[in-house]
Parts: structure tokens; sequence; C-alpha cells
């Protein structure tokens, strides 16, 4: 049985996007507050070999901390007024492997 040797390429991936306070409506009534996520990721592969495969594994919003991103109010014709916001994922993991050919 062949020994496989082969140099495995790691590419790590880290990514930490921060959002300021804006509103969310034109007439900028609606504050929304900032936020922040941290994302990451790593990537392996083995050029030598044939087929050239590649795993990446990658995490969205690794503190799984949720905020508001967006929207705003409006008042109902019953007098209450309606809230409605949009908010960041929660924590996502996903993987991919590919290959060449």
């Amino acid at each position: 049985m062949p020994l496989l040797i082969a140099v495995i390429n790691v590419l790590p991936e880290p990514v930490y996007s921060y959002i300021g306070k804006n509103f969310g409506d034109l007439a900028q009534t609606e504050p929304v507050n900032d936020f922040a996520t941290l994302n990451g990721g790593i990537s392996l592969s083995v050029d030598s070999w044939s087929f050239r495969p590649q795993l990446s594994i990658n995490v969205t919003n690794i503190r799984d901390q949720t905020a508001p991103i967006g929207g705003g109010s409006r008042d109902l014709p019953t007098g209450e007024v309606q809230s409605i916001y949009i908010f960041n994922g929660p924590r996502t993991v996903n993987a991919r492997l590919s290959i060449e050919f």
C-alpha cells in the first residue's frame, strides 16, 4: 500500500465586522443600535494530490449575538404602534468539500 505524503495548505480566515449606529427608516426617526459580528473559517487543501481536494469550514456570527440591523415602526388605524425589526442571523456553521477535474 503506497504511503500518501503531501503538504497540506492551511488558510485561516478571521473576519470582524462592525456596523455603526444608523436609522431604520429614510426619515431617520427610528434609531438602530450598532452591532458587531465575528466570523471565521479555515481552508485545508492538498495541491499535490490528484483532483486537488479542498475542505473549508466556516462559522458566521461565532459569538451568536443577534441585534436589529434594520426596521422601523408605523401607526396603525387602531391607534397602536407596530414595530418591525430585522435581526442579523444566528451562529451558522457550514462545510464545503471541493475537487477539481
